[in-house]
């Protein structure tokens, strides 16, 4: 009985011990991880009595103790027990492909810390191998890992529709190197599915595939804002660039191109009749002829302003501290003129004569630009209200020619007595008419003529009073010991004209220095009258400035030197740089600078025939004007005044090779922007420094500190272009007439006149002594048609 009940107990123990040992290693080898790689139903049963109790997303983990071979696994899913077919297992995550349908971001986890990465755009392409039930997904976008949240993905691009703002062109490639002909007009509808980001996008217009620029692409619809501008509104034509003149603003349907806008820039302010926004883009509609108009884009024109019927003098400074701005802007914090440590104030043209030419109104706050009437430049934008009190200018002063005038010049704007434009000059040509009536406008001598308008003296030859081009005394400076300088801003003719509206002095240092052309002469009870203008740039037209009457007998006739010049180019320099500064050696060899732009320049030396020797390269050399060259110690000199301080460059010339090598560079911390430089002696340079003030400030220099020795100051005496010691005296070049002065007390010796060269008129650029004797010297001028011509004038005694 014992032993019955002993072996009992023992089977009992074995059986259990020998069921939990062989379910447990059974379980734990069988037990296999699956991923779902499609969409799997989740049934209730093996069998045909199943019934589905959900879906399973793809990458949903799964774990199976089912045999291999079954059709079928059994798993948990969610704590429910149940079955999935095996084909749509797989033992790898799937990876799946998305596409971003609304802007998302990459987040550098999933968890509560997740920060931001990157910003991605719609229809961007995106892959994971997340659960597809997770809220957010495990990504890789451009090398970086990250999670975005799956409410902004999609299974299929997003079409998204956008309008065309600018004509755009169509692509056969995304390269664009390939094109169809013709332009989508602007508000055309399109849709794409491009990535949102990328910098073209492919469309369909008019059943035709092809890529587009997106930035010329919104998605609103562009609108159109046309308005009238005020009655004498005038833009300056830009020098960058060139524009097409439309019938209508580019890309809107119907716009053609008829024109470019180089065929009607005369120099002259053009009439601009209406402004129009479209979309983001400005344009102006301008009235270039009587017959013509046309739109242009708004940044072709430098600058636009009202300009006054005629000139208005300031009375009154009623604000000595009133600031003075380049352009009239809405915020103004940006616009102030100064040097950026001292703001410029009306106090500083408390005495000088001034004239208000043009109006604006920007942001419903009135502008008023003045200028100075003694040498006819700008001083700038001021504030109206409460700074300055402004009157018109006197009535238009009337007399009466013995002879006719005849129109000569077919390029020339008529206005009426409203200052309206009426045509162009051209429409007159070659016959004549009386004139009844003239009035300066903004510098601009003008004249009345019957029946048509007015009209421009340029335009003008008025036999017997106007002074021939041809004579050589009409060039005139003033003579400071003898004669009457009052300048007078009215027709002589007028009675009341010589009490009521003297402007200013020639002996002001604003025309002291000045090379004066006389363009109208009248006598008066007896005395002779000269209207004056000046031109600083090589008699450049449209740089004229008209500054008003003076006695005749005030002036001296300046020396023409232009019969001295070379009957032909001393040199012709090879290429199209843009040529500056010009310096010569002593075995007839030239060195000549370039300015490459961007605060770079290069200095190469050329022979007598033009054949070049040798090339420093692009350096930091700025614009490469100011240079000269030190015979005896076989040194060149150039200042670069790119920076906010002028560096001096010494370079080491070699005679026998011609290489020039930097050997020091020492910045100038004490001087200006510098124009010019001369050799003085072995150990100074005289520099030039040419700014906007009405003074030319003269520097000693010591070559190797680049210390400030001294300074002296003089009258502007021009437009510099050329420099040059020579023998005690510093010859200075303003275009088209030359100065020569005491390098000490800038005492002016003698002044001559150039028409340089009369075979090619250039702007001049640079000026060197090539050679001399105790009776002349022998200059060469370098001009930007990259000639070299030598002229010969007295020595300097």
């Amino acid at each position: 009985m014992r032993l019955t009940a002993r072996l009992t107990t023992f089977l009992l123990i074995f059986v259990l011990v020998f069921s939990v040992v062989a379910d447990y290693p059974a379980h734990a080898k069988g037990s296999r991880t699956y991923y779902v790689h499609k969409t799997s139903k989740f049934y209730s049963t093996s069998n045909s009595a199943k019934q589905s109790m959900g879906l399973i997303p793809i990458n949903a983990t799964l774990k199976t103790s089912s045999k291999k071979s079954s059709k079928m696994y059994k798993v948990i899913y969610s704590g429910k027990t149940g079955y999935v077919y095996k084909s749509n297992l797989w033992t790898r995550r799937t990876t799946v492909n998305r596409y971003i349908h609304k802007t998302s971001y990459l987040y550098t986890s999933s968890n509560a810390a997740k920060q931001r990465v990157q910003k991605i755009a719609i229809n961007k392409s995106l892959t994971t191998d997340s659960n597809l039930n997770n809220k957010m997904y495990h990504v890789n976008y451009k090398g970086k890992r990250g999670y975005v949240y799956a409410s902004n993905l999609s299974t299929k691009k997003t079409p998204i529709t956008k309008f065309v703002v600018k004509a755009s062109k169509r692509y056969k490639n995304y390269a664009h190197t390939k094109k169809y002909s013709g332009t989508i007009p602007v508000n055309t509808v399109l849709t794409t599915t491009s990535p949102q980001s990328n910098k073209l996008y492919w469309v369909n217009y008019n059943g035709v595939n092809c890529y587009v620029f997106a930035s010329n692409l919104a998605n609103s619809e562009t609108s159109v804002n046309e308005s009238e501008l005020p009655i004498n509104t005038y833009g300056l034509i830009s020098d960058s660039g060139n524009h097409a003149v439309w019938n209508m603003p580019s890309g809107l349907s119907g716009s053609a191109e008829f024109a470019q806008l180089s065929q009607f820039a005369n120099g002259r302010p053009q009439k601009i009749i209406k402004e129009a926004t479209v979309g983001s883009t400005k344009w102006y509609q301008v009235q270039f002829t009587e017959g013509t108009t046309g739109w242009v884009l708004q940044n072709a024109f430098s600058k636009t302003f009202r300009e006054l019927p005629a000139l208005w003098k300031v009375s009154a400074i009623t604000n000595l501290n009133a600031q003075i701005y380049s352009e009239p802007v809405e915020d103004d914090q940006f616009a102030l003129r100064d040097d950026q440590s001292n703001h410029v104030t009306l106090e500083v043209y408390a005495t000088i004569a001034l004239n208000v030419d043009q109006v604006a109104t920007i942001d419903g706050q009135n502008w008023v630009h003045i200028k100075k009437y003694t040498a006819g430049t700008s001083v700038g934008w001021i504030k109206a209200s409460g700074n300055l009190q402004a009157d018109p200018a006197p009535s238009t002063a009337t007399f009466n020619y013995v002879t006719r005038v005849g129109i000569v010049n077919g390029n020339y704007p008529i206005f009426n007595d409203q200052n309206e434009f009426i045509t162009y000059s051209k429409d007159f040509l070659n016959n004549s008419y009386s004139v009844n009536a003239e009035k300066v406008i903004n510098g601009d001598m003008m004249y009345r003529i019957n029946g048509i308008g007015w009209i421009s003296g340029q335009a003008l030859d008025v036999p017997g009073n106007l002074v021939s081009a041809s004579d050589n005394s009409k060039y005139k400076y003033i003579d400071p010991s003898n004669g009457d300088f009052d300048l007078f801003d009215s027709n002589p003719n007028d009675g009341n004209a010589l009490s009521r509206d003297r402007i200013a002095s020639l002996l002001d240092k604003n025309y002291r220095n000045k090379m004066f052309e006389v363009i109208d002469t009248k006598s008066i009870n007896g005395v002779l009258w000269d209207f004056l203008k000046y031109n600083d740039w090589y008699e450049k037209a449209g740089k004229d400035v008209y500054i008003g009457w003076v006695r005749n007998s005030s002036l001296l006739t300046l020396e023409n030197k232009t019969e001295q010049f070379s009957a032909d180019a001393l040199v012709q320099i090879p290429g199209s740089r843009n040529q500056q500064g010009l310096a010569y050696d002593e075995q007839g060899n030239y060195f000549v600078s370039f300015d490459e732009g961007n605060g770079l320049g290069r200095i190469l030396v050329y022979n007598g025939k033009g054949e070049q020797l040798s090339d420093t390269g692009i350096q930091n050399f700025g614009h490469t004007c100011a240079l000269s060259y030190d015979k005896n110690s076989h040194t060149l000199y150039e200042v670069n005044s790119s920076g906010t301080a002028p560096t001096l460059n010494t370079l080491k010339y070699n005679p026998n090779s011609h290489e020039l090598s930097l050997i020091r560079s020492v910045d100038l911390p004490d001087v200006k922007y510098i124009a010019m430089i001369a050799v003085k002696n072995g150990n100074q340079l005289i520099m030039l420094s040419e700014s906007y003030s009405d003074l030319d400030t003269f520097y000693t220099i010591d070559v190797t500190s680049g210390k400030n020795l001294g300074t002296t100051q003089i009258g502007k005496l021009g437009v510099v272009q050329g420099m040059q010691y020579y023998k005690g005296t510093i010859y200075f070049l303003a275009n088209n007439y030359l100065t020569l002065l005491d390098p000490d007390t800038l005492a002016i010796s003698h002044r001559y006149r150039f028409s340089i060269p009369k075979q090619t008129p250039a702007e001049s650029e640079g000026l060197t002594v090539i050679g001399g004797t105790d009776d002349h010297v022998t200059l060469a001028i370098g001009f930007h048609n990259h000639q070299i011509y030598s002229v010969d004038i007295p020595a300097d005694k």
